[in-house]
């Protein structure tokens, strides 16, 4: 799955079965907190990421348990760099214009 950076993106984990499963989520191998700066998990187990950065790219693992036994679920999240307008004029400060002023003489013959 693809995001963007400064979006947000959703990472579906609908866990359904009786007893209802109790959701939790992963990202590369270290377990998430319920809520976090910049996501949240809904009651259904889809965690919601918010302003979304590159360091978000990673594999996310949606774990779903109950008294009957557990299943688990990979999503692998890569965050792609926009070009903003700040990256963008950082680019024209760096170009430099040279400018020469060249004289030209013709000779005669005589």
């Amino acid at each position: 799955m693809a995001a963007t950076v400064n979006s947000r993106t959703l990472l579906s984990c609908d866990a359904i079965g009786l007893p209802r499963p109790q959701v939790r989520w992963e990202k590369d191998g270290r377990v998430l907190a319920q809520a976090g700066a910049r996501y949240v998990m809904s009651r259904s187990g889809s965690l919601q990421l918010n302003d979304v950065h590159v360091d978000d790219s990673g594999t996310y693992r949606c774990v779903a348990e109950n008294s009957a036994g557990s299943v688990s679920r990979d999503i692998q999240l890569l965050v792609h760099g926009t070009t903003t307008l700040s990256t963008l004029l950082l680019a024209l400060l760096v170009v430099v214009v040279v400018i020469c002023s060249c004289e030209m003489s013709v000779a005669e013959e005589a």
